[in-house]
């Protein structure tokens, strides 16, 4: 039985927890990481390993979490969501996050091996429907905002979402479009879809 530990030890391992296991699923995935490397890295045993999560799936949980709120705060630092110039700031939200995917080795894990359904299949349901919604609802209240000053067209913020969902895939598909034209082809698309959205 892994021994207690004090209020402020719980507090510097679970950071160390996020900070090794967001380390280790980086580089070698969700499935390639196992407890044991994370609690060496950490330098507990695997009994205390099971005092602050269930599962390796739960802190990768925990850690793609707080790394979407960091990726969130930063959109809204770069990103102007005011109304006036809407094309312009389509397209810059669209390359900042196209930027974030092609930067954030996590991420890249994330999305390019489908991870997250892995890890939805080991946390609560409760919580994978509030993960659904936060990603949602995060560019939800932005579509509703440019929707009702009306400068973007009359579609379901939903539907919207999930054209720059499709988008930001495509990092993914780099062989299959050319490489040599990925770059030119994401341009071109950007421009299209910052195009139809806005409203004319």
């Amino acid at each position: 039985m892994p021994k207690a530990f004090s209020d402020k030890q719980r507090e510097r391992i679970n950071n160390e927890l996020m900070v090794k296991g967001k380390k280790l699923f980086s580089k070698y995935g969700l499935k390639k990481t196992s407890i044991a490397d994370i609690t060496k890295a950490v330098g507990i045993s695997q009994g205390a390993f099971y005092s602050f999560y269930p599962s390796k799936e739960t802190l990768f949980y925990a850690v793609i979490k707080l790394e979407e709120n960091r990726i969130r705060q930063k959109i809204l630092e770069e990103v102007d969501f005011e109304t006036s110039g809407i094309k312009e700031h389509l397209k810059k939200f669209m390359f900042c996050i196209l930027d974030i995917i092609e930067k954030n080795t996590l991420i890249q894990q994330l999305l390019s091996t489908n991870e997250m359904e892995t890890i939805m299949e080991n946390i609560p349901e409760e919580a994978e429907e509030l993960h659904i919604q936060s990603d949602i609802q995060f560019m939800n209240e932005i579509i509703k905002k440019w929707q009702k000053d009306e400068i973007l067209i009359t579609e379901n913020p939903e539907v919207i979402v999930g054209l720059f969902r499709t988008l930001f895939l495509l990092p993914f598909s780099k062989k299959v479009i050319g490489e040599s034209n990925y770059k030119r082809t994401i341009e071109i698309l950007v421009d299209f879809i910052a195009e139809g959205l806005a409203r004319r």
